[in-house]
């Protein structure tokens, strides 16, 4: 392979790695529409699900991202304030710095 087409190859790396960052950033906080398990058929998240960073950095380690991440529910959920909260202590919010 000449030096241009090893340029080449670099390029699309760096670019289908920046295209799935960019996935996994607008994956964050939304819900999945699947069940997501790993090779030992644990579940990593349910239907309705909230994907993570944890649950980026197990499906990763399962060879799952890319079905976790075309598993993301892109629409507007119908849901109330009280659905949308995480239902666990914030770490960085202005209450918790009181």
């Amino acid at each position: 392979m000449t030096n241009w087409g090893i340029e080449l190859v670099g390029v699309s790396h760096t670019l289908q790695e920046q295209w799935e960052e960019r996935r996994i950033k607008q994956a964050l906080g939304r819900p999945v529409t699947r069940v997501i398990l790993d090779t030992q058929d644990n579940v990593i998240l349910d239907v309705g699900d909230l994907v993570t960073h944890q649950a980026i950095e197990k499906a990763a380690q399962a060879d799952v991202l890319d079905i976790l991440l075309s598993s993301v529910s892109m629409q507007a959920p119908d849901l109330s304030q009280a659905d949308l909260r995480a239902h666990k202590p914030a770490i960085a919010s202005l209450e918790s710095a009181k």
